[in-house]
């Protein structure tokens, strides 16, 4: 009787489409691994309007859409250590009977975090001896998120040496932590992607179609060079519903799209990629030497994934009143592009790792 390949279970949180991405990417790259892996990706928070994880999922939205100024206050208190590891025993509890059902049902051989939710849950079982199996957490912002950070982890994958600098500080092991970069899915450098077309705008708010998506569109309206927009709303089903009516007020073609997966083939299209600065929708278009423009940024970790990347000369963050004249200034005398970024495959290298973590056992 043949056995089954080890299966390794990623799970993800529906807070933004950043994070499903990358547990998409992960999976990929773990079912390609020469040594034969099963993968699955799930969102770890429920759809079910009577569980407590579905109102936590609710609740966090709400709070960046409707209250970011009282969203930053609290990332920021959150920050801390003491603070950081009270939140992280309240959201533990909270979540741990559903990761408790979820283990009991996939009898996973190793678990894999996209987000910092389901992570508290298993390091909550695992705290009660409840969960003994290789754990890998997969950071997705150019920023370490206090929530992550806890010593019951096997391995950390982190973007850059600037986070891996943060978790050596909090006395994490350096065996631990890979700067592996931000798994992204192959189909973004695999090639076989459109041309690019001069004069085209792409704009996006990220999978909650969140940001100034309706407004830069009516502001870039009549900006000479721009020959097409192509607009992406996600789930946001009110204001696919809003660019579609604007779109006959709108002198050059708009393309529209709700949430889609084939944002590698828009880019590729794109000259000019206009968005919030979520990590993996920047990473995606640096991926493919797309330039950026930030607005909107949610206080917290988008703040810091636009500082990082505007320092590092990969995008410019601005506010929306200068999005007319900064984009102006770009179809007048585009801006030499710094030289493409390598590809580092790191879903690959994550890949790895959880190779190396599951066969030691």
């Amino acid at each position: 009787m043949s056995t089954k390949p080890p299966l390794i279970c990623i799970l993800s949180a529906s807070i933004g489409n950043g994070h499903i991405q990358a547990a998409r990417a992960v999976a990929e790259a773990v079912k390609a691994h020469p040594h034969g892996y099963r993968a699955q990706t799930l969102d770890f928070l429920s759809r079910d309007v009577i569980s407590v994880d579905y109102w936590v999922r609710e609740t966090y939205i709400k709070m960046i859409d409707i209250f970011p100024l009282f969203y930053e206050l609290l990332y920021q208190q959150s920050q801390r250590g003491r603070s950081a590891g009270q939140i992280r025993s309240l959201l533990s509890h909270a979540l741990r009977s559903r990761m408790r059902h979820l283990m009991r049902v996939l009898h996973p051989d190793a678990l894999v975090f996209t987000h910092p939710f389901p992570m508290v849950a298993a390091v909550g079982l695992k705290g009660k001896g409840e969960l003994d199996i290789p754990m890998v957490s997969v950071v997705t912002d150019f920023d370490v998120h206090g929530l992550w950070i806890t010593d019951r982890m096997d391995a950390y994958c982190v973007p850059t040496e600037r986070e891996a600098d943060v978790l050596l500080h909090r006395h994490i092991p350096a065996a631990r932590i890979h700067v592996t970069g931000i798994p992204i899915m192959a189909r973004f450098y695999a090639g076989n992607l459109p041309a690019r077309e001069d004069g085209t705008v792409l704009i996006m708010g990220g999978g909650l179609g969140f940001g100034a998506v309706k407004d830069a569109l009516r502001r870039l309206a009549h900006v000479r060079g721009i020959r097409r927009f192509i607009v992406v709303t996600g789930h946001n089903v009110t204001l696919y519903d809003d660019i579609a009516d604007m779109r006959a007020e709108i002198p050059v073609p708009v393309e529209l799209y709700g949430y889609t997966d084939n944002i590698p083939a828009l880019m590729a299209r794109a000259s000019l990629l206009i968005t919030k600065p979520g990590a993996l929708t920047c990473t995606e278009a640096m991926s493919m030497r797309l330039p950026l423009l930030l607005v909107d940024a949610i206080p917290g970790q988008e703040e810091a994934n636009a500082e990082y990347l505007t320092r590092i000369g990969r995008a410019r963050w601005i506010t929306r009143d200068e999005l007319v004249d900064t984009v102006t200034r770009f179809f007048s005398v585009p801006p030499d592009l710094p030289p493409a970024p390598p590809v580092q495959h790191s879903a690959m290298q994550i890949a790895g790792i959880l190779d190396g973590l599951v066969t030691a056992r």
